[in-house]
């Protein structure tokens, strides 16, 4: 599933449904980047088994996730996980493809793990919540697993 706006307006994208399953490509593009969203709204969860690509547009999570697919934010795409509780897929996976793409995410506690693919070539993962880390804190990330550790030195 391909879906495109101009990026002109404020183009939103709101897909209501029980349950939203993909086993493909979904494809949501902005012409020009905006502070448009894309919400896959359900009572139910959210699967993801396939390829989710947001192109100059925001992702933000409204349902639990699910599945072993990929999440990509490209050209200034983004993706928001509100609450990493509603998390579910041990496999499933975020690539930042490139420098402007970026990641946030909220209600942070610890021991959460999220592959997240690309990051480090100029892009960004945010946390909209406090995290404290004090004293020069340390991180490393591993380009095969995906995983990026945030350390801290008490």
């Amino acid at each position: 599933m391909y879906f495109a706006a101009s990026g002109i307006y404020y183009d939103d994208v709101f897909i209501q449904s029980y349950e939203t399953t993909n086993n493909g490509l979904m494809v949501f593009y902005l012409g020009k980047r905006s502070s448009s969203h894309v919400l896959l709204q359900s009572p139910g969860d959210t699967v993801n088994n396939g390829q989710m690509c947001f192109r100059k547009h925001n992702y933000h999570q409204t349902s639990n996730i699910a599945g072993s697919g990929c999440f990509t934010a490209l050209e200034g795409g983004s993706i928001y996980f509100y609450d990493p509780d509603r998390i579910f897929g041990a496999n499933l996976s975020f690539y930042l493809a490139d420098a402007a793409s970026f990641m946030v995410v909220g209600n942070i506690k610890t021991g959460y793990t999220f592959k997240v693919y690309g990051f480090g070539n100029g892009n960004k993962i945010g946390f909209n919540t406090h995290i404290p880390i004090y004293n020069d804190p340390i991180y490393s990330y591993d380009e095969k697993t995906g995983v990026l550790t945030l350390t801290n030195r008490d």
